[in-house]
């Protein structure tokens, strides 16, 4: 019995030492197995902060394609804009240009302007909605997942844990009775033959371990799940031999099923959900800048041929360029779409017809100024570009996409808007596919019941759970307080909205408001914008040539009248005297080189017979002839050197005594904008020159003073004061000095004084105020008669006020100027002798010739008129008592103009009485 005893008690001594063994095997087994669970799971923390690191900077580089994209817009754009205005003001085209022209000019430019403005603020709100929904991802929804205290606390084990396991495992005897992985799988009772569960027991599997709430933890049980905190259900899988851990391939930053498309990635489908509330104006931007570019090149076309063509006659020059600016507008075609060889050749003849047809109409309107072909070319014109607005509308092949976005897929080499290569699949939009259908992800954010209050039962307790003995397998991201991705299924379009930046007013019904956001189509909004934009000026184009067409027929609809200032009133209308009339007016047979001379300046002198037009940039010269003479023909002046390129803006001429008339008669030209005064030898083409005459020099420019001209205010309520009319006398009775009389802007009068020579720099200084406010003479027309009177044509182009420069400029009268036939006003007059020559207005003006007053003649030539109307028929003397008595107003213009028939022999009874 003792031995007995003995052998049970060493037999109990030695099962004690191997249980203590065991116990203290398995327990190190525990523990290292812990701790490398411990050191996993911080190492999947960091490993989820870089790859949502990742995430952000994705977002930001496809959202900062288009921020880029956006600023280069807004500088071309800028830069061409500023062109346009350039072209408005200071490009626009000079007096005398045909209407066809000015309206194709006039046209092209507003549309590339229209274009450019579209584009600059396309391409901002593109700018501005970009950003403001990359804050909203980088804020809301695409967050770092930083972890959480419970997190970090539930990753840890503590060494009493160790005593909750079966004594199966606390004792197992390595090798003798299996693997541990054996000894869980006897525990639970079932055989785990795969790492992984299959692909039909996983909804069953999302079911196991502890109760399951939604995110916000108050929601309802799942169905199924089993009743009770404590509660487990069986066959749940679990990834390490201890039977506590879930595994982690339902983490969505380590979830390698996600990863093979990055179009499948969360935060790709959420920011394509954004982008179409930008896309498409970031696309209608671009073609906006194209197109308006097209226009500008278009009009710079136009320009050259108003400016180098007919203005200055360089037709090779104007043709050239021409051609460039077409080269130009193709290949911009060609960069900017893609079009089958057929769309483009039709593109490239459309574009060329318009400038090509107005090229050809310009040379013949500038050489012979004929309307036959321009009356056929021109609507050709205007037809090919309403075709070519129309086709663009075409050519920009518009393509909906599945998210309601409208782009112009015809020019998508050229929009950058497609990383993922979308537009070309056409895929239907999947904003949620990788995150709503994927089973991990749901069971991913699944957390635990929160439970009561109670010492000692926090998250590293909680991680390790068993339930009727047996283990719960679990993730730390299902702990209570666990850090868990931001909104993940709860997402609708309605987030995306641009309303939602803008709080929503406290009556509002928030379910209608959202129905209506989702049944917005904002990316369509860009392309009803430029369809309108482009509809309307296709319909402008159109509308312009039918009007053009029907001028060039001759039926004209549309006639402007010049407007009058307020305050634009003579002084005989203040004063309550009835004016006087010119009498004995006749309409001279006129020639011009072409018929698109818009004249706006006259002069000529009584010491010559020659007279000068000026044009706003060439001068032309006729021969008056006898005083019977009816055809004037005017020619081409010489050209001068001191006024090529420049815009003329009045003109006299200055005429010698002594020699041959025509070798004596200079013109006087103000131009820069009324700050210089040149002299233009005029005489090479009316007569042969002596050699001594063709060898001398003309004299230099001279400058006129500024220093007496008022600047102005500051408000821009009384511009600054410019020269604008200009009078030169051959001789001088009015005083000292060159008797040069300029008309200001403030509509004064002054008589200027040249300081210096002829051989040096010369300066006009003013030597004497005439007249400090003439009312309705600013601007008009002058010219001195008989060296004494100087005579001003009032703005109107009705009446003629006269002053006496050897009483200091003092008013003598005023004369109405009966109307030229069609009602025409007079635009220009000059003075030579005893006639007074006037400008019907219009292009090629007819010349009209008129007596001057008997009050303004020598007093000799007075009293030899005064014998002439007693000796004269009673008839003619009738006739002009009835013009002198103001008969002449309410007669008719056959009545007005019948003194015409009886000048001739008047002025030649007049000349022998003399």
């Amino acid at each position: 019995m003792a031995s007995l005893g003995a052998y049970a008690a060493g037999s109990a001594a030695s099962a004690a030492v191997t249980g203590g063994t065991l116990f203290q095997y398995n327990r190190k087994n525990f523990m290292y197995d812990r701790k490398m669970r411990l050191e996993t799971e911080y190492q999947i923390m960091e490993f989820k902060i870089k790859k949502a690191e990742l995430f952000r900077d994705d977002v930001r580089d496809i959202i900062g394609l288009t921020s880029v994209k956006m600023d280069t817009y807004l500088i071309v754009n800028a830069v061409q804009l500023g062109f346009c205005v350039m072209m408005f003001c200071e490009g626009r085209l000079a007096a005398g240009t045909p209407n066809w022209l000015i309206g194709c000019h006039t046209l092209a430019l507003s549309g590339a302007f229209t274009y450019l403005l579209m584009s600059v603020w396309l391409s901002m709100h593109a700018t501005i909605a970009a950003k403001s929904y990359e804050v909203r991802l980088l804020t809301q929804l695409v967050r770092l997942p930083i972890p959480s205290w419970a997190q970090l606390e539930g990753a840890r084990t503590y060494a009493s844990t160790f005593e909750k396991l079966e004594s199966r495992q606390m004792f197992r005897v390595p090798f003798a009775t299996g693997t541990q992985e054996r000894v869980l799988e006897c525990t639970h009772g079932g055989t785990v033959e795969a790492e992984h569960p299959a692909e039909g027991d996983d909804a069953d599997y999302a079911m196991a371990g502890p109760m399951i709430v939604d995110a916000a933890g108050d929601g309802p049980e799942e169905e199924g799940a089993p009743a009770g905190p404590g509660s487990a259900a069986p066959g749940a899988f679990s990834s390490d031999p201890w039977g506590l851990e879930r595994p982690g391939d339902a983490i969505y930053e380590l979830d390698g099923s996600v990863q093979t498309d990055p179009r499948d990635l969360r935060h790709i489908q959420l920011v394509r959900e954004a982008m179409q509330y930008w896309q498409s104006y970031d696309a209608f931007s671009r073609v906006s800048m194209s197109i308006g570019t097209n226009q500008l090149v278009t009009a710079l076309c136009y320009y050259v041929l108003g400016y180098v063509l007919v203005s200055n006659h360089a037709i090779v020059a104007a043709w050239l360029a021409v051609v460039l600016f077409m080269a130009v507008a193709c290949a911009l075609i060609r960069l900017d779409m893609s079009l089958t060889s057929t769309e483009y050749r039709i593109a490239v003849c459309m574009v060329l017809c318009g400038p090509l047809c107005t090229a050809i109409c310009s040379r013949e309107w500038a050489a012979v100024g004929t309307n036959t072909i321009i009356a056929v070319l021109m609507p050709i014109a205007y037809v090919s570009h309403v075709g070519w607005l129309l086709f663009i509308l075409y050519l920009s092949k518009i393509r909906e996409q599945k998210n309601g976005v409208q782009l112009p897929t015809g020019f998508r080499s050229v929009l950058y808007i497609d990383v993922f290569g979308w537009i070309k699949d056409n895929p239907v939009s999947q904003l949620f596919r990788g995150i709503a259908s994927s089973a991990p992800s749901q069971r991913a954010t699944s957390t635990l019941r929160s439970p009561e209050c109670v010492n000692a039962a926090g998250p590293a307790v909680q991680s390790v759970r068993y339930v009727d003995g047996r283990p719960v397998p679990m993730r730390v991201e299902q702990l209570p307080g666990a850090s868990r991705p931001p909104r993940n299924s709860d997402i609708s379009k309605a987030d995306f909205a641009p309303s939602t930046f803008v709080p929503r007013e406290k009556d509002s019904d928030d379910a209608e408001a959202l129905d209506s956001i989702e049944g917005d189509k904002a990316g369509a909004r860009p392309w009803k914008v430029f369809f309108g934009a482009t509809a309307l000026l296709a319909a402008l184009w159109w509308c312009t040539g039918v009007l053009v067409t029907m001028e060039l027929l001759g039926m004209t609809f549309f006639k402007v009248t010049p407007l009058t200032r307020d305050r634009e009133e003579t002084i005989v209308q203040e004063t309550g005297k009835k004016p006087s009339f010119l009498q004995f007016g006749q309409a001279l047979s006129t020639e011009w080189p072409h018929e698109n001379v818009r004249a706006f300046g006259l002069a000529c002198n009584g010491a010559s017979n020659t007279i000068l037009a000026a044009s706003r940039f060439g001068l032309y010269t006729a021969d008056l002839g006898s005083s019977s003479q009816s055809l004037v023909q005017f020619k081409a002046a010489p050209l001068c050197r001191d006024i090529e390129g420049e815009s003329l803006q009045d003109v006299s001429l200055q005429c010698t005594s002594g020699g041959s008339e025509a070798e004596a008669c200079q013109a006087v030209v103000l131009h820069q904008q009324g700050r210089q005064l040149a002299k233009c030898d005029i005489s090479r083409r009316l007569k042969t020159a002596a050699p001594a005459a063709a060898s001398r020099q003309t004299p230099p420019v001279a400058l006129i003073s500024e220093d007496w001209l008022s600047d102005g205010d500051a408000t821009l309520t009384t511009p600054a004061e410019s020269v604008l009319s200009l009078a030169v006398s051959s001789k001088c009775v009015g005083g000292a000095g060159s008797c040069t009389y300029v008309g200001t802007s403030s509509e004064r009068i002054v008589e200027m004084q040249q300081t210096g020579d002829d051989g040096g720099s010369r300066k006009y200084v003013p030597h004497r105020l005439l007249q400090a406010k003439l009312n309705g003479t600013s601007g008009g027309s002058m010219d001195v008669i008989h060296g004494r009177y100087l005579a001003l044509l009032q703005q109107d182009g009705q009446h003629l006020q006269v002053i006496d420069l050897q009483k200091g400029g003092a008013l003598v009268d005023s004369w109405h100027i009966p109307s030229a036939p069609k009602n025409q006003a007079w635009s220009a007059m000059c003075s030579a002798g005893n006639q007074l020559y006037f400008f019907s207005e219009g292009q090629s003006p007819q010349l009209w010739r008129f007596a001057v007053p008997q009050q303004l003649r020598p007093e000799v030539e007075t009293k030899g008129q005064v014998l002439l109307q007693q000796s004269a028929p009673v008839s003619s003397r009738v006739l002009l008592h009835e013009a002198s008595e103001g008969h002449a107003e309410t007669a008719p213009v056959s009545r007005r103009m019948s003194l015409h028939t009886k000048e001739r022999t008047l002025n030649r009874h007049f000349e022998s009485a003399l």
